[in-house]
């Protein structure tokens, strides 16, 4: 087995979770790596069985107070504290092909260290996913082409350990759910680490859906406030405006990212005042 870990949030989705790990198994993953599972408060017995299945996988419990942000830090944690010379966070319906993960960590070892994602496509309908962004725009991979960005969604990314010994772990205060993955991803470039989509590297997205919209964020709560607390307050919100006011202000500095934050924040409201009005 090699000195990398995989590190696989999850949460409530037992039979995701369990195709997800077979499907390491068989494409060798599972041999050549320890795998972390950070279970963050299942109740659909995914931690019973995992561990009755896959009894070599390391389980480890949150309160479902973690969120994305807060697993993916604990497993980093842990494997750091295990050894690992590196890492790859995979969401659970991520599925990479075989050599994918290989070729990711054989990337980003390369010294001093990259941040590496493969191409993602959506399963079901085999399009293109895009998982980086450059400025202001989200782009995928070009098939076959290595291409710098200026951060990852964290569907699949492997990093090495001096990343996460020069700049720390995710935070999980600021960035508790959503933007967790683009945040660390773009300090770790401005840290001088490269951030790399490696297009002839290839995972499967078996259950992509992009954020929301503000109306059906509106729609699946009752009343004025909680609408506004599950829209605009909670962490699982991509609209969580605490989270928007600290990634802007981390992306474009503080003056001009809290004007950023607060002129989508003005648009964000209008738009939710709109969709209750009709």
């Amino acid at each position: 087995m090699s000195n990398h870990a995989i590190i696989i949030p999850v949460h409530n989705r037992r039979d995701t979770t369990l195709a997800c790990l077979r499907h390491l198994l068989a494409t060798g993953d599972l041999g050549r790596c320890s795998v972390i599972v950070v279970d963050d408060g299942s109740n659909d017995g995914t931690s019973e069985v995992v561990s009755a299945e896959f009894p070599q996988v390391e389980i480890l419990r949150g309160d479902g107070q973690l969120w994305w942000t807060g697993a993916i830090a604990l497993g980093m944690q842990r494997a750091s504290a295990a050894g690992a010379d590196a890492i790859c966070w995979l969401n659970d319906d991520c599925l990479p092909a075989a050599g994918t993960l290989d070729a990711l960590f054989a990337e980003a070892t390369v010294a001093p260290g990259q941040l590496v994602a493969p191409a993602c496509y959506n399963a079901d309908t085999d399009v293109a996913v895009p998982n980086a962004f450059v400025g202001r725009n989200r782009v995928p991979a070009t098939p076959a082409k290595k291409e710098k960005a200026d951060g990852l969604s964290g569907f699949c990314v492997a990093l090495p350990r001096a990343v996460w010994t020069q700049i720390g772990l995710p935070d999980p205060v600021r960035f508790p759910h959503y933007f967790g993955d683009n945040a660390y991803t773009m300090g770790a470039a401005r840290a001088g680490f490269p951030v790399v989509l490696l297009g002839a590297a290839r995972a499967d997205l078996t259950a992509y859906h992009p954020p929301p919209t503000l109306r059906a964020m509106g729609e699946r709560a009752r009343g004025w406030r909680e609408q506004w607390m599950r829209v605009f307050i909670s962490p699982k919100s991509p609209y969580r405006l605490r989270t928007l006011l600290a990634f802007q202000r981390l992306k474009y500095g503080w003056v001009l990212g809290t004007a950023i934050a607060l002129v989508r924040s003005v648009g964000w409201i209008v738009q939710w005042l709109w969709s209750r009005a009709r």
